[in-house]
C-alpha cells in the first residue's frame, strides 16, 4: 500500500480529527459509485490511520526514509585515538587467545 498520509493528504502529525475530516472530504470527492478504485485506496488509508492502535501498526510496518543528512556525517566511524588504534589497524594483541597449540607452555614437574 502507498503511504496512507499521502493518500489522505495529511501530515504525520495530523490529529484524529484532521484525518477524519480529510477522509470524509475525499469520500465526497471520490464516491464509490464514480471511482471505486480511488475510494478503496482512500478507505484503506483511513482504516490504517483511524485510531491509535491502527496508526501504531502502520508505523511499525511501513518503511520511511530517515530525516538525516548523511552528507554531514564524517567518514571516520569513531575517533582515531591511540587506544583504539589497535582495533582499526588490526593489531594482533589477542593472537595468544586464538592459538590451539599449548605444548610449549607445559613444563616438567
Amino acid at each position: 500500500m502507498l503511504n496512507p498520509y499521502a493518500i489522505l493528504g495529511v501530515s504525520r502529525q495530523a490529529t484524529d480529527k484532521e484525518i477524519r475530516q480529510a477522509y470524509f472530504s475525499l469520500v465526497r470527492q471520490y464516491p464509490p459509485e464514480k471511482d471505486p478504485v480511488r475510494f478503496k485506496e482512500i478507505r484503506a488509508a483511513y482504516e490504517s490511520l483511524k485510531d491509535d492502535a491502527s496508526r501504531t501498526s502502520t508505523y511499525l510496518t511501513q518503511f520511511e526514509e530517515p530525516d538525516v543528512d548523511f552528507s554531514k556525517l564524517t567518514t571516520k566511524p569513531f575517533p582515531q585515538k591511540p587506544e583504539y588504534r589497535w582495533i582499526i589497524l588490526g593489531d594482533d594483541r589477542f593472537s595468544d587467545l586464538r592459538r590451539i597449540d599449548f605444548e610449549s607452555d607445559k613444563r616438567d614437574v
